[in-house]
């Protein structure tokens, strides 16, 4: 925030000051002939401080107190309003221009009172279990709802009551199949570089009975989430660790896959810029092709398995050859579930191509029916037109056999 200075000399009441911030009744202070009165007022909010945030009783008095120069400027502004300024993680220069920081961590808001260079807060937050359940018990409800729609497609059904047995509409997709197929795959993973009791959903009380549906086991699931929450969160999401708390995960991409990886950084230049680096390259981080550099940004490359993984690495200035830093990634059950499945569900993606192509068929085969109904009716009018013509020959000749069978009448009765 900012802050203000007034004096005054001789005998002076401040009247009514009053802010909704402070509150701050200046009948209460005064000062007598021949002494100075040096008043402060402060904005702790981050915000500018303006004369207008207060009311004077007298329209003289912000002038008489030394608030205001002889052109109705501050006249003494002892601190200037400037942003907050952390250092988050290891990163500098994190700034904001309020001292409510809401958008660092997720769920939490950081309330910034005073500023403390060469202290460091360690922030703890607890993990809310019951959400965490369940979010766990959603979504084996959303597998199992899921595995009965592939069911009910790929079952004979008798849907009418009727004696006729069908099969639902989309049996025969390749699409619906590859969809049951990776689900299996990924709900029967075991991730073996985590932590034993916590490497698939079975270990962790997400089972998986006979007729392929997951059931909540609470007494182990309740268990796990009481012992180690991190488990748990590690099983699901992707993890990216290391040793050297200068390495942060940024992003990854489809094609990283879990597994240990060696980050060589060759230097950085004055403002802390990577020069040269690799990952399970040559020690000294020369260029190998497996990572692309942007500033403090490693992004590595299809030379590597680790193919999309972007780390941030934050060292400083004029760094020599940082060799050998150990990075783990491990991707987690949902993680793999993203990825597999958001080519199918993304704008765009396989189910709207698949419904594009269905909706193209059924426009397809309506046409093929118009087309039908348009023969069938010109069939059906050539036809009405022949009986009609078949129908009149036939009464004419009916009339014709009448009048013969009339003419051998009066002849046999000559």
């Amino acid at each position: 925030g900012s802050t203000l200075v007034g004096e005054t000399t001789g005998t002076s009441t401040l009247g009514s000051l009053n802010t909704v911030s402070l509150n701050v009744d200046g009948s209460a202070f005064s000062a007598n002939n021949g002494e100075t009165l040096r008043i402060e007022v402060a904005n702790t909010s981050g915000a500018e401080l303006a004369l207008d945030n207060f009311t004077f009783s007298a329209t003289s008095a912000a002038s008489s107190l030394g608030f205001l120069n002889d052109n109705g400027g501050i006249k003494n502004e002892l601190l200037a309003a400037q942003d907050a300024n952390l250092t988050v993680n290891g990163i500098e220069n994190v700034t904001r221009s309020s001292n409510e920081v809401d958008d660092l961590f997720e769920g939490v808001t950081l309330s910034l009172i005073q500023a403390d260079p060469n202290t460091e807060v360690t922030i703890d937050v607890a993990s809310d279990l019951n959400t965490i359940k369940s979010a766990i018990v959603d979504f084996a409800t959303a597998y199992n709802d899921l595995r009965d729609f592939i069911d009910d497609q790929s079952e004979e059904i008798d849907r009418d009551d009727d004696g006729d047995v069908e099969f639902g509409s989309l049996n025969f997709d390749s699409t619906l199949r590859q969809v049951a197929s990776r689900l299996s795959d990924i709900v029967g993973t075991e991730l073996n570089n985590l932590e034993d009791g916590f490497r698939s959903l079975g270990q962790i009380g997400v089972e998986l009975n006979a007729n392929f549906r997951l059931e909540i086991n609470d007494e182990v699931i309740d268990n796990r989430l009481l012992t180690n929450v991190d488990g748990i969160r590690n099983l699901f999401e992707i993890d990216v660790t290391s040793p050297d708390s200068r390495v942060q995960l940024i992003d990854r991409s489809d094609e990283t896959v879990s597994g240990d990886f060696v980050l060589n950084i060759g230097a950085t230049d004055a403002d802390g810029n990577i020069l040269s680096a690799n990952i399970n390259g040559p020690a000294d981080g020369s260029d190998d092709g497996s990572v692309t550099i942007s500033g403090r940004t490693i992004t590595a490359t299809d030379a590597t398995s680790a193919d999309g993984l972007v780390l941030l690495f934050n060292g400083t200035a004029n760094l020599g050859n940082q060799a050998g830093i150990n990075v783990n990634v491990s991707r987690g059950i949902a993680d793999l579930f993203h990825d597999d499945f958001d080519g199918f569900t993304r704008l765009s993606g396989t189910f709207d191509t698949r419904i594009a192509d269905l909706e193209e068929q059924n426009v397809d085969a309506q046409d093929r029916i118009d087309t039908i109904d348009e023969r069938l009716e010109i069939t059906r009018q050539t036809l009405e037109r022949q009986y009609i013509a078949l129908e009149t020959a036939l009464a004419q000749l009916e009339s014709l056999r009448e009048q013969i069978t009339s003419l051998f009448a009066e002849n046999d009765d000559s």
